[in-house]
Protein backbone atom coordinates (compact mmCIF):
# COMPACT_ATOMS: atom_id res chain seq x y z
CA UNK A 1 0.00 0.00 0.00
CA UNK A 2 1.37 3.43 -0.96
CA UNK A 3 1.64 5.87 1.93
CA UNK A 4 0.44 9.44 1.74
CA UNK A 5 3.34 11.84 1.02
CA UNK A 6 4.14 14.18 3.91
CA UNK A 7 5.49 17.74 3.90
CA UNK A 8 6.76 20.16 6.56
CA UNK A 9 3.83 21.80 8.35
CA UNK A 10 4.74 25.34 7.29
CA UNK A 11 5.18 24.46 3.60
CA UNK A 12 2.31 25.44 1.30
CA UNK A 13 1.95 22.94 -1.54
CA UNK A 14 -0.22 23.84 -4.51
CA UNK A 15 -2.46 21.00 -5.73
CA UNK A 16 -0.78 20.84 -9.14
CA UNK A 17 2.65 20.66 -7.48
CA UNK A 18 1.49 17.62 -5.52
CA UNK A 19 0.10 16.08 -8.70
CA UNK A 20 3.36 16.58 -10.61
CA UNK A 21 5.55 15.30 -7.77
CA UNK A 22 3.54 12.21 -6.82
CA UNK A 23 0.99 11.23 -9.48
CA UNK A 24 3.15 8.52 -11.03
CA UNK A 25 3.06 6.59 -7.73
CA UNK A 26 -0.70 6.21 -8.01
CA UNK A 27 -1.44 6.21 -11.76
CA UNK A 28 -1.17 2.71 -13.20
CA UNK A 29 -0.89 1.99 -16.93
CA UNK A 30 -0.94 -1.70 -17.69
CA UNK A 31 -2.24 -3.63 -20.67
CA UNK A 32 -3.48 -0.42 -22.34
CA UNK A 33 -5.64 0.25 -19.27
CA UNK A 34 -5.40 3.33 -17.03
CA UNK A 35 -6.33 2.97 -13.35
CA UNK A 36 -5.42 4.04 -9.79
CA UNK A 37 -3.52 2.06 -7.18
CA UNK A 38 -2.78 2.60 -3.48
CA UNK A 39 -4.91 5.71 -2.95
CA UNK A 40 -6.56 4.62 0.31
CA UNK A 41 -4.53 7.04 2.48
CA UNK A 42 -4.93 10.05 0.23
CA UNK A 43 -7.20 13.02 0.79
CA UNK A 44 -10.42 13.16 -1.22
CA UNK A 45 -9.15 16.17 -3.19
CA UNK A 46 -6.00 14.27 -4.18
CA UNK A 47 -7.97 11.22 -5.29
CA UNK A 48 -10.22 13.51 -7.32
CA UNK A 49 -7.20 15.00 -9.12
CA UNK A 50 -5.89 11.52 -9.92
CA UNK A 51 -9.30 10.33 -11.13
CA UNK A 52 -9.40 13.26 -13.54
CA UNK A 53 -6.04 12.21 -14.99
CA UNK A 54 -7.32 8.65 -15.48
CA UNK A 55 -10.42 9.94 -17.28
CA UNK A 56 -8.39 12.25 -19.54
CA UNK A 57 -5.83 9.57 -20.36
CA UNK A 58 -8.57 7.17 -21.35
CA UNK A 59 -10.03 9.83 -23.65
CA UNK A 60 -6.60 10.67 -25.07
CA UNK A 61 -6.07 7.26 -26.69
CA UNK A 62 -6.56 8.44 -30.29
CA UNK A 63 -5.20 11.93 -29.76
CA UNK A 64 -1.89 10.98 -28.15
CA UNK A 65 0.09 7.78 -28.79
CA UNK A 66 1.56 7.80 -25.25
CA UNK A 67 -1.22 9.21 -23.05
CA UNK A 68 0.48 7.93 -19.87
CA UNK A 69 3.18 10.59 -20.29
CA UNK A 70 0.85 13.59 -20.01
CA UNK A 71 -0.72 15.53 -17.14
CA UNK A 72 -3.60 17.94 -17.80
CA UNK A 73 -6.25 20.20 -16.45
CA UNK A 74 -9.67 19.52 -17.95
CA UNK A 75 -9.63 22.83 -19.81
CA UNK A 76 -6.08 22.46 -21.18
CA UNK A 77 -6.95 18.97 -22.45
CA UNK A 78 -10.07 20.16 -24.26
CA UNK A 79 -8.19 22.93 -26.08
CA UNK A 80 -4.93 21.00 -26.73
CA UNK A 81 -3.77 20.12 -30.24
CA UNK A 82 -3.72 16.38 -30.80
CA UNK A 83 -0.24 14.92 -31.25
CA UNK A 84 -0.48 14.48 -35.01
CA UNK A 85 -1.70 18.03 -35.66
CA UNK A 86 1.05 19.32 -33.37
CA UNK A 87 3.69 17.35 -35.25
CA UNK A 88 2.49 18.71 -38.57
CA UNK A 89 2.61 22.30 -37.31
CA UNK A 90 6.09 21.75 -35.92
CA UNK A 91 7.24 20.50 -39.32
CA UNK A 92 6.38 23.89 -40.85
CA UNK A 93 9.01 25.58 -38.68
CA UNK A 94 12.52 25.05 -40.14
CA UNK A 95 14.85 22.97 -37.98
CA UNK A 96 17.22 25.07 -35.91
CA UNK A 97 15.01 28.16 -35.85
CA UNK A 98 13.87 29.33 -32.43
CA UNK A 99 10.11 29.22 -31.99
CA UNK A 100 8.08 30.93 -29.28
CA UNK A 101 4.92 29.06 -28.25
CA UNK A 102 2.59 31.69 -26.81
CA UNK A 103 -0.28 30.57 -24.55
CA UNK A 104 1.41 27.14 -24.47
CA UNK A 105 -0.97 25.71 -21.81
CA UNK A 106 0.04 22.14 -20.88
CA UNK A 107 2.46 21.97 -23.79
CA UNK A 108 1.03 19.64 -26.45
CA UNK A 109 2.33 21.92 -29.21
CA UNK A 110 5.44 22.88 -27.26
CA UNK A 111 6.64 19.27 -26.94
CA UNK A 112 6.31 18.78 -30.70
CA UNK A 113 8.04 22.10 -31.42
CA UNK A 114 10.90 21.23 -29.06
CA UNK A 115 11.52 18.02 -31.01
CA UNK A 116 12.65 20.00 -34.05
CA UNK A 117 14.74 22.70 -32.40
CA UNK A 118 14.97 25.45 -29.77
CA UNK A 119 11.63 26.45 -28.28
CA UNK A 120 10.27 28.71 -25.54
CA UNK A 121 6.84 28.28 -23.98
CA UNK A 122 4.92 31.19 -22.46
CA UNK A 123 1.75 31.13 -20.36
CA UNK A 124 0.22 33.33 -17.67
CA UNK A 125 -1.16 30.43 -15.60
CA UNK A 126 1.44 29.04 -13.13
CA UNK A 127 -0.35 25.68 -13.05
CA UNK A 128 -0.09 25.30 -16.83
CA UNK A 129 3.55 26.40 -16.79
CA UNK A 130 4.31 23.65 -14.28
CA UNK A 131 2.37 21.05 -16.30
CA UNK A 132 4.15 22.09 -19.51
CA UNK A 133 7.53 21.64 -17.82
CA UNK A 134 6.48 18.21 -16.58
CA UNK A 135 5.20 17.11 -20.00
CA UNK A 136 8.42 18.25 -21.67
CA UNK A 137 10.49 16.26 -19.18
CA UNK A 138 8.24 13.22 -19.58
CA UNK A 139 9.06 13.26 -23.32
CA UNK A 140 12.77 13.94 -22.64
CA UNK A 141 12.49 17.30 -24.36
CA UNK A 142 14.27 20.45 -23.26
CA UNK A 143 12.64 23.87 -23.61
CA UNK A 144 12.31 26.97 -21.48
CA UNK A 145 8.83 27.71 -20.09
CA UNK A 146 8.09 31.18 -18.72
CA UNK A 147 5.20 32.51 -16.66
CA UNK A 148 4.48 35.69 -18.55
CA UNK A 149 2.02 37.59 -20.70
CA UNK A 150 2.86 36.95 -24.35
CA UNK A 151 2.48 40.64 -25.20
CA UNK A 152 5.06 41.56 -22.54
CA UNK A 153 7.63 39.46 -24.42
CA UNK A 154 7.63 41.71 -27.48
CA UNK A 155 10.93 43.33 -26.45
CA UNK A 156 12.97 40.11 -26.67
CA UNK A 157 11.22 38.31 -29.55
CA UNK A 158 13.58 38.66 -32.50
CA UNK A 159 12.95 39.05 -36.20
CA UNK A 160 14.55 35.64 -36.86
CA UNK A 161 12.15 33.89 -34.46
CA UNK A 162 9.06 31.93 -35.37
CA UNK A 163 5.84 32.21 -33.39
CA UNK A 164 3.04 29.78 -32.57
CA UNK A 165 0.06 31.10 -30.60
CA UNK A 166 -3.08 29.38 -29.35
CA UNK A 167 -5.15 32.27 -27.93
CA UNK A 168 -7.42 31.43 -25.04
CA UNK A 169 -10.94 30.93 -26.41
CA UNK A 170 -12.59 30.33 -23.05
CA UNK A 171 -14.01 32.76 -20.56
CA UNK A 172 -16.84 33.29 -18.09
CA UNK A 173 -19.34 32.33 -20.79
CA UNK A 174 -17.42 29.19 -21.86
CA UNK A 175 -15.66 28.40 -25.14
CA UNK A 176 -16.27 30.79 -27.98
CA UNK A 177 -15.69 30.92 -31.74
CA UNK A 178 -15.87 34.72 -31.81
CA UNK A 179 -12.51 36.28 -32.58
CA UNK A 180 -13.30 39.40 -30.52
CA UNK A 181 -13.40 37.22 -27.38
CA UNK A 182 -9.85 35.83 -27.74
CA UNK A 183 -7.21 36.49 -25.08
CA UNK A 184 -4.83 37.97 -26.05
CA UNK A 185 -6.82 39.67 -28.78
CA UNK A 186 -6.42 38.45 -32.33
CA UNK A 187 -5.33 41.90 -33.47
CA UNK A 188 -2.49 42.03 -30.93
CA UNK A 189 -1.39 38.49 -31.85
CA UNK A 190 -1.30 39.30 -35.57
CA UNK A 191 0.60 42.51 -34.83
CA UNK A 192 3.22 40.55 -32.89
CA UNK A 193 3.33 37.89 -35.60
CA UNK A 194 4.37 40.47 -38.20
CA UNK A 195 7.57 41.06 -36.20
CA UNK A 196 8.73 37.46 -36.73
CA UNK A 197 9.97 35.47 -39.72
CA UNK A 198 6.94 33.18 -39.70
CA UNK A 199 3.93 32.66 -37.48
CA UNK A 200 1.20 30.10 -36.89
CA UNK A 201 -1.97 31.18 -35.08
CA UNK A 202 -4.33 28.41 -34.00
CA UNK A 203 -8.07 29.12 -33.94
CA UNK A 204 -11.22 26.98 -34.04
CA UNK A 205 -12.29 25.57 -37.45
CA UNK A 206 -15.48 27.66 -37.50
CA UNK A 207 -14.06 30.87 -36.01
CA UNK A 208 -16.23 33.91 -36.69
CA UNK A 209 -14.03 36.87 -37.54
CA UNK A 210 -16.10 39.77 -36.28
CA UNK A 211 -14.31 42.52 -38.21
CA UNK A 212 -13.16 42.15 -41.85
CA UNK A 213 -9.91 43.99 -41.11
CA UNK A 214 -9.05 41.33 -38.52
CA UNK A 215 -8.26 38.88 -41.30
CA UNK A 216 -5.88 40.48 -43.84
CA UNK A 217 -6.13 37.73 -46.46
CA UNK A 218 -3.38 39.27 -48.58
CA UNK A 219 -0.92 38.74 -45.70
CA UNK A 220 -1.82 35.26 -44.53
CA UNK A 221 -2.72 31.76 -45.62
CA UNK A 222 -5.55 29.81 -43.98
CA UNK A 223 -5.24 26.10 -43.34
CA UNK A 224 -7.54 23.51 -41.74
CA UNK A 225 -6.16 20.39 -40.00
CA UNK A 226 -8.06 17.19 -39.25
CA UNK A 227 -7.92 13.47 -38.59
CA UNK A 228 -10.21 10.60 -37.55
CA UNK A 229 -13.05 12.09 -39.59
CA UNK A 230 -13.02 15.43 -37.73
CA UNK A 231 -11.64 18.87 -38.45
CA UNK A 232 -9.53 19.74 -35.42
CA UNK A 233 -8.36 23.32 -35.93
CA UNK A 234 -7.80 26.22 -38.29
CA UNK A 235 -4.34 27.72 -38.67
CA UNK A 236 -3.55 31.28 -39.77
CA UNK A 237 -0.11 31.20 -41.41
CA UNK A 238 1.85 34.46 -41.73
CA UNK A 239 5.21 35.43 -43.14
CA UNK A 240 7.43 32.58 -44.32
CA UNK A 241 4.91 29.93 -43.21
CA UNK A 242 2.99 30.04 -46.52
CA UNK A 243 6.18 29.50 -48.50
CA UNK A 244 7.14 26.63 -46.24
CA UNK A 245 3.82 24.94 -46.99
CA UNK A 246 4.43 25.12 -50.72
CA UNK A 247 7.98 23.80 -50.31
CA UNK A 248 6.74 20.88 -48.17
CA UNK A 249 4.20 20.10 -50.89
CA UNK A 250 6.85 20.19 -53.63
CA UNK A 251 9.07 17.85 -51.62
CA UNK A 252 6.13 15.50 -51.14
CA UNK A 253 5.42 15.46 -54.88
CA UNK A 254 9.08 14.76 -55.70
CA UNK A 255 9.42 12.04 -53.06
CA UNK A 256 6.36 10.16 -54.31
CA UNK A 257 6.72 10.80 -58.04
CA UNK A 258 8.05 7.31 -58.73
CA UNK A 259 5.90 5.41 -56.26
CA UNK A 260 2.96 3.36 -57.46
CA UNK A 261 0.48 4.30 -54.76
CA UNK A 262 -3.24 4.86 -55.06
CA UNK A 263 -3.39 7.29 -52.14
CA UNK A 264 -1.43 10.41 -52.97
CA UNK A 265 0.15 12.41 -50.12
CA UNK A 266 -0.82 15.65 -51.83
CA UNK A 267 -3.77 16.34 -54.10
CA UNK A 268 -4.15 19.74 -55.68
CA UNK A 269 -5.68 21.63 -58.56
CA UNK A 270 -3.53 22.41 -61.57
CA UNK A 271 0.04 21.46 -62.36
CA UNK A 272 1.22 25.02 -61.77
CA UNK A 273 -0.58 25.62 -58.48
CA UNK A 274 2.52 25.34 -56.31
CA UNK A 275 4.37 27.79 -58.56
CA UNK A 276 1.49 30.25 -58.37
CA UNK A 277 2.23 33.37 -56.33
CA UNK A 278 -1.41 33.71 -55.36
CA UNK A 279 -2.83 32.96 -51.91
CA UNK A 280 -3.79 29.32 -51.39
CA UNK A 281 -6.27 27.77 -49.00
CA UNK A 282 -5.11 24.45 -47.54
CA UNK A 283 -6.65 21.40 -45.92
CA UNK A 284 -4.40 18.85 -44.23
CA UNK A 285 -5.04 15.39 -42.85
CA UNK A 286 -2.54 14.66 -40.09
CA UNK A 287 -3.09 10.95 -39.47
CA UNK A 288 -1.09 8.50 -37.34
CA UNK A 289 1.38 6.60 -39.49
CA UNK A 290 0.46 2.97 -40.11
CA UNK A 291 4.07 1.95 -39.47
CA UNK A 292 4.64 3.99 -36.29
CA UNK A 293 1.75 5.42 -34.26
CA UNK A 294 4.03 8.11 -32.82
CA UNK A 295 4.71 9.52 -36.29
CA UNK A 296 2.41 11.49 -38.58
CA UNK A 297 1.29 10.73 -42.14
CA UNK A 298 0.23 13.82 -44.07
CA UNK A 299 -2.26 14.32 -46.90
CA UNK A 300 -2.60 17.83 -48.28
CA UNK A 301 -5.07 19.51 -50.57
CA UNK A 302 -4.84 23.08 -51.79
CA UNK A 303 -6.77 25.43 -54.02
CA UNK A 304 -6.65 29.11 -54.80
CA UNK A 305 -8.28 31.21 -52.11
CA UNK A 306 -10.50 32.92 -54.68
CA UNK A 307 -12.03 29.54 -55.66
CA UNK A 308 -12.93 28.48 -52.12
CA UNK A 309 -16.65 28.17 -51.55
CA UNK A 310 -17.59 27.98 -55.25
CA UNK A 311 -20.29 25.37 -55.66
CA UNK A 312 -19.87 22.51 -58.16
CA UNK A 313 -22.63 21.78 -60.64
CA UNK A 314 -25.59 19.94 -59.17
CA UNK A 315 -27.22 16.89 -60.79
CA UNK A 316 -30.65 15.62 -61.64
CA UNK A 317 -32.02 13.21 -59.09
CA UNK A 318 -33.06 10.07 -60.88
CA UNK A 319 -31.62 6.76 -59.75
CA UNK A 320 -30.14 6.14 -63.19
CA UNK A 321 -28.25 9.42 -63.03
CA UNK A 322 -26.42 8.67 -59.80
CA UNK A 323 -23.04 7.06 -60.28
CA UNK A 324 -22.15 3.57 -59.15
CA UNK A 325 -20.33 5.01 -56.14
CA UNK A 326 -21.25 7.49 -53.42
CA UNK A 327 -18.44 9.47 -51.78
CA UNK A 328 -18.28 11.16 -48.40
CA UNK A 329 -15.66 13.92 -48.35
CA UNK A 330 -13.66 14.44 -45.15
CA UNK A 331 -15.06 17.04 -42.76
CA UNK A 332 -11.79 18.97 -42.92
CA UNK A 333 -12.35 19.75 -46.62
CA UNK A 334 -15.91 20.81 -45.78
CA UNK A 335 -14.68 23.10 -42.98
CA UNK A 336 -12.17 24.68 -45.38
CA UNK A 337 -14.93 25.15 -48.00
CA UNK A 338 -12.82 23.25 -50.52
CA UNK A 339 -15.59 20.86 -51.60
CA UNK A 340 -15.99 22.44 -55.04
CA UNK A 341 -12.27 22.47 -55.71
CA UNK A 342 -11.90 18.86 -54.63
CA UNK A 343 -14.90 17.81 -56.73
CA UNK A 344 -13.45 19.58 -59.76
CA UNK A 345 -10.06 17.95 -59.26
CA UNK A 346 -11.59 14.46 -59.08
CA UNK A 347 -14.53 14.97 -61.44
CA UNK A 348 -17.06 14.28 -58.71
CA UNK A 349 -20.65 15.48 -58.93
CA UNK A 350 -22.41 16.95 -55.90
CA UNK A 351 -25.70 15.37 -54.85
CA UNK A 352 -28.10 18.27 -54.19
CA UNK A 353 -25.43 20.43 -52.52
CA UNK A 354 -21.63 20.48 -52.11
CA UNK A 355 -22.32 20.31 -48.38
CA UNK A 356 -23.68 16.81 -48.87
CA UNK A 357 -22.36 13.75 -50.68
CA UNK A 358 -20.79 13.22 -54.11
CA UNK A 359 -21.14 10.58 -56.80
CA UNK A 360 -19.17 9.07 -59.68
CA UNK A 361 -19.18 5.85 -61.71
CA UNK A 362 -15.47 5.17 -61.20
CA UNK A 363 -13.82 4.03 -57.99
CA UNK A 364 -11.44 6.60 -56.45
CA UNK A 365 -8.85 5.89 -53.77
CA UNK A 366 -8.09 8.89 -51.58
CA UNK A 367 -7.45 9.53 -47.92
CA UNK A 368 -9.98 12.35 -48.26
CA UNK A 369 -12.85 10.11 -49.35
CA UNK A 370 -14.95 7.29 -47.96
CA UNK A 371 -16.33 5.22 -50.83
CA UNK A 372 -19.65 3.35 -50.91
CA UNK A 373 -21.16 1.20 -53.67
CA UNK A 374 -24.77 2.17 -54.29
CA UNK A 375 -27.27 -0.72 -54.07
CA UNK A 376 -30.64 1.01 -53.92
CA UNK A 377 -32.45 4.29 -53.27
CA UNK A 378 -35.36 4.08 -50.83
CA UNK A 379 -37.81 6.64 -49.48
CA UNK A 380 -36.99 7.44 -45.84
CA UNK A 381 -40.02 5.52 -44.62
CA UNK A 382 -40.00 2.86 -41.90
CA UNK A 383 -41.97 0.22 -43.80
CA UNK A 384 -40.14 0.68 -47.07
CA UNK A 385 -36.77 0.67 -45.35
CA UNK A 386 -37.44 -2.56 -43.47
CA UNK A 387 -38.67 -4.30 -46.63
CA UNK A 388 -35.54 -3.26 -48.54
CA UNK A 389 -33.16 -4.31 -45.76
CA UNK A 390 -34.83 -7.72 -45.32
CA UNK A 391 -34.46 -8.33 -49.03
CA UNK A 392 -30.75 -7.51 -48.85
CA UNK A 393 -30.13 -9.73 -45.81
CA UNK A 394 -29.01 -6.81 -43.66
CA UNK A 395 -27.17 -7.39 -40.41
CA UNK A 396 -25.61 -4.51 -38.51
CA UNK A 397 -26.04 -1.24 -40.39
CA UNK A 398 -24.31 2.11 -40.00
CA UNK A 399 -26.22 5.32 -40.61
CA UNK A 400 -24.66 8.47 -42.06
CA UNK A 401 -26.38 11.76 -42.79
CA UNK A 402 -25.73 15.12 -44.40
CA UNK A 403 -28.31 17.82 -45.24
CA UNK A 404 -30.78 15.94 -43.01
CA UNK A 405 -30.92 16.14 -39.21
CA UNK A 406 -31.51 12.84 -37.44
CA UNK A 407 -30.20 10.66 -34.62
CA UNK A 408 -27.92 8.24 -36.49
CA UNK A 409 -27.41 5.99 -33.45
CA UNK A 410 -31.16 5.62 -33.00
CA UNK A 411 -31.74 4.51 -36.58
CA UNK A 412 -28.71 2.24 -36.56
CA UNK A 413 -30.32 0.28 -33.71
CA UNK A 414 -33.74 0.49 -35.33
CA UNK A 415 -32.73 -0.91 -38.73
CA UNK A 416 -30.01 -3.41 -37.84
CA UNK A 417 -31.22 -6.92 -38.65
CA UNK A 418 -30.32 -10.56 -38.09
CA UNK A 419 -28.62 -11.07 -41.45
CA UNK A 420 -24.90 -11.17 -42.17
CA UNK A 421 -24.56 -8.36 -44.68
CA UNK A 422 -23.04 -5.11 -43.42
CA UNK A 423 -24.71 -2.11 -45.02
CA UNK A 424 -24.41 1.66 -44.85
CA UNK A 425 -27.52 3.83 -44.94
CA UNK A 426 -26.73 7.30 -46.28
CA UNK A 427 -29.64 9.62 -45.53
CA UNK A 428 -29.64 12.84 -47.53
CA UNK A 429 -31.69 15.14 -49.71
CA UNK A 430 -32.37 14.23 -53.35
CA UNK A 431 -33.81 17.48 -54.56
CA UNK A 432 -36.42 18.36 -51.97
CA UNK A 433 -37.08 14.80 -50.83
CA UNK A 434 -35.35 12.83 -48.09
CA UNK A 435 -33.99 9.57 -49.42
CA UNK A 436 -31.82 6.73 -48.14
CA UNK A 437 -28.94 5.56 -50.33
CA UNK A 438 -28.45 1.92 -49.34
CA UNK A 439 -24.78 1.08 -49.88
CA UNK A 440 -21.91 -1.25 -49.14
CA UNK A 441 -18.77 0.39 -47.78
CA UNK A 442 -15.48 0.48 -49.65
CA UNK A 443 -16.32 -2.01 -52.45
Amino acid sequence: MALRPSYPKNLVIQPYEWLIDHSQRFLLYEGNTHSLVGVEQLAASEVSMLQLQVQLRRRAGKRFPRPEKWLWTARSFSQASDWYSAQFKASIVPEGCRVVDGCCAAGSDLVALAQRGPAIGIDLDPELVALARHNLAAHQMCAEVQKSDLLDCESWIEREDWLHVDPDRGGPEGKTNRSDKFSPSLQSVLSLAKRTTGSLVKVAPSTQFTEPEELPLADLTRLWIGNYGECKQQLLCLGAAAGRLKEMARQSVRAHADKDTAVRPIEYLGSNLLQNKGVLRWAVLANPSQEDKEQTELHLFAAEECKAGVEPEEIAFEHSELGQYIYDLHNTAHAAQLQASFAEAHQLTAITSPNGYFTKDEAIESAWLQRFRLLDIVAWDDRKMRKCLRGLGAGVVEVKNRLVKLDANHYQKRFSGNGTRKLTLIVTQLGRRTRCLVCERGI
